[in-house]
């Protein structure tokens, strides 16, 4: 009985542990989306340090200058101010860890690296809702359009019985 419920504990403060550390004031959405943008503003500075040695590039790409890059302002959907704070957060929460991985060269692919598996920014965080979040409803037209483009696709459901009293028997079931 004892064991259940520390097993319980011991589940729960690992899960805890695990989660990304946020700012009171900034949402997981933003969080991930500055730790993305993050990324790309990294993978462009490295393709321009591409001369440079692996410690300076590295050194370069964990700057603080990194956060105020023209990414941030680009993007129109969330405010700069709280990509820019999310971005400082990050470099000043995971700065060690993104240092030992940028130096290894874990993966090729920065986003998932820092992103998912080294900060877990993004872990659970369903981007697609957030960028459909405008297009909630549909016109008339625009289900129009759709039952054109994939009529032979759909299946207009009908009821299988439509009076009571003519059901078929159960062994006809």
């Amino acid at each position: 009985m004892h064991l259940g419920k520390a097993t319980i504990l011991v589940s729960i403060i690992c899960s805890i542990e695990s989660t990304a550390e946020l700012l009171d004031h900034i949402d997981r959405y933003t969080y991930c989306e500055s730790c993305l943008a993050t990324t790309q503003e990294m993978e462009t500075i490295e393709r321009k340090l591409s001369g440079a040695s692996r410690r300076d590039v590295v050194d370069m790409l964990l700057d603080d200058a990194l956060c105020n890059a023209a990414s941030f302002q680009s993007d129109g959907r969330l405010p700069a101010d709280k990509m820019r704070a999310a971005c400082k957060h990050l470099l000043d929460v995971h700065g060690e860890e993104f240092r030992a991985a940028l130096l290894r060269r874990e993966s090729e692919r920065l986003d998932i690296l820092l992103c998912y598996e080294r900060s877990l920014a993004c872990v659970g965080v369903n981007r697609l809702t957030h960028q459909n979040k405008d297009r909630t409803s549909f016109t008339d037209s625009d289900i129009k359009a759709q039952l054109r483009e994939s009529g032979a696709d759909i299946r207009i459901v009908r009821p299988v019985h439509t009076n009571i009293t003519t059901m078929a028997a159960k062994d006809e079931l």
